[in-house]
């Protein structure tokens, strides 16, 4: 079984966690996690006045957490691997002349996925602090985010006790939308989740981005796809169909250095009352909940650049006609047979 490693104690003041207060099958082994994942991307239709189709797909890179092999790209036209330029995000770009419609491509790759904890450096490219501490264009930063920030961190100097008194906070008094009631679910709006305090992981890491940034901590958000739900499957499935995405967070502290953190799954993990769970989620992630990385940041430029503006994230497949936004459908499923390495 792999699911929670709750080997050790994080002590931060009167706070640690508690491996009694965990069930015994929910204590995940070191080892890594192996799987591949088999991701499609469909433009069902067009008109046939379309002269150009680009098609952008996002593809994981080589962390110090993970490790990605053997890609496979299966597509009619040909295409070219690109990275974005502010946060070096690995992508499949496609451009088709007089495409003829349903086009396909499916990419396909193995992940070897290690226990994400702490660490100096993130290995691969990633923006400097100064854009990791500013606003996006739906996560602001100052104002009224600083004084609540101010108002939850108190006298507190240091920036890892910082960080762990706002993922309490956020994780405490966010609910996590099971019922997606929110009329601007996934959206990742601070100034909305500051009043409506309900959403998806994307909201909730949102409101927490702009508290932590707004008091000096630079941030890091990251979208990737889980292969269970809360309460994590005993054992995990075998294969299956992932239905979405899920985000984190990582946060920089002068003590600790990179720091991953799940307030969305706190939540969650507080509301199926596993809150030592929940308080692990501050240094740690749960590995089958965040089974790969995708992609990081908001506000993205694709490369080349898409004529649209930036997209707010970048985990599905984006796609223009002469330069105007298509949708694009997609699926991903996941098999933890057959990986080799």
């Amino acid at each position: 079984m792999h699911l929670i490693p709750l080997y050790f104690f994080w002590f931060l003041g009167a706070m640690s966690v508690q491996v009694s207060a965990v069930p015994k099958h929910y204590i995940e082994s070191r080892q890594p996690l192996k799987v591949r994942f088999y991701y499609s991307a469909t433009v069902p239709t067009l008109p046939k006045t379309v002269h150009q189709l680009r098609i952008w797909i996002p593809i994981p890179s080589n962390s110090v957490h993970q490790s990605i092999n053997s890609l496979s790209v299966r597509s009619e036209s040909r295409y070219q691997i690109t990275y974005d330029k502010r946060f070096g995000n690995r992508m499949i770009f496609l451009s088709i002349e007089h495409p003829k419609t349903p086009i396909s491509v499916e990419v396909s790759w193995n992940v070897v996925r290690e226990e994400a904890r702490s660490c100096k450096s993130l290995l691969y490219k990633h923006p400097s602090y100064k854009n990791l501490l500013s606003s996006d264009r739906l996560v602001p930063v100052g104002g009224r985010y600083s004084r609540i920030a101010d108002a939850i961190i108190g006298g507190t100097k240091s920036q890892l006790k910082r960080a762990f008194k706002l993922f309490q906070q956020v994780s405490t008094t966010l609910r996590y939308d099971y019922k997606e009631q929110s009329p601007e679910l996934g959206r990742g709006d601070s100034a909305f989740m500051c009043d409506y305090k309900m959403g998806n992981c994307s909201d909730i890491h949102s409101y927490l981005i702009s508290l932590a940034r707004s008091c000096g901590i630079p941030c890091l958000l990251t979208f990737g796809f889980p292969i269970t739900g809360i309460p994590v499957s005993h054992p995990y499935p075998n294969n299956g169909m992932v239905t979405g995405y899920h985000c984190w967070v990582w946060m920089h502290t002068a003590e600790k250095g990179w720091i991953p953190v799940d307030a969305a799954d706190a939540r969650r993990w507080k509301d199926h009352n596993y809150p030592a769970i929940a308080r692990y989620l501050f240094g740690r992630l749960v590995t089958a909940r965040a089974a790969v990385a995708v992609s990081r940041g908001r506000d993205i430029i694709l490369q080349p650049p898409q004529h649209g503006g930036p997209l707010n994230y970048f985990i599905y497949p984006y796609a223009e006609a002469d330069g105007n936004s298509v949708p694009v459908t997609w699926k991903v499923r996941f098999d933890l047979e057959g990986v080799k390495g």
